[in-house]
């Protein structure tokens, strides 16, 4: 077992892992996007993704005030499933 590489995308780490601060679920970083909608051009997004695999985004002030990043997040090489245990939140 080992730690997953780190991509940078956009300032934000890729693959890096998330807690939900209200209800501890694990969530990773895909990577970041600009939002093209109407009236909120350039607003920046953070897409992310839960253990089941549902891709999510979310305004990227109100994911950082929402999620804390952890460590020690490890992920099984023959499976690439993430392993919940030491999961140490920043």
């Amino acid at each position: 077992m080992k730690d997953r590489e780190e991509v940078t995308t956009n300032g934000r780490a890729a693959f890096s892992y998330w807690a939900n601060k209200s209800n501890g679920k694990l969530y990773t970083v895909q990577g970041s996007a600009t939002n093209a909608t109407n009236g909120r051009e350039n607003e920046s997004l953070i897409l992310y993704t839960d253990q089941e695999g549902q891709l999510w985004a979310r305004n990227k002030v109100e994911f950082e005030s929402k999620f804390a990043m952890c460590t020690n997040v490890e992920f099984d090489e023959e499976s690439n499933e993430e392993l919940d245990e030491g999961v140490v939140v920043d």
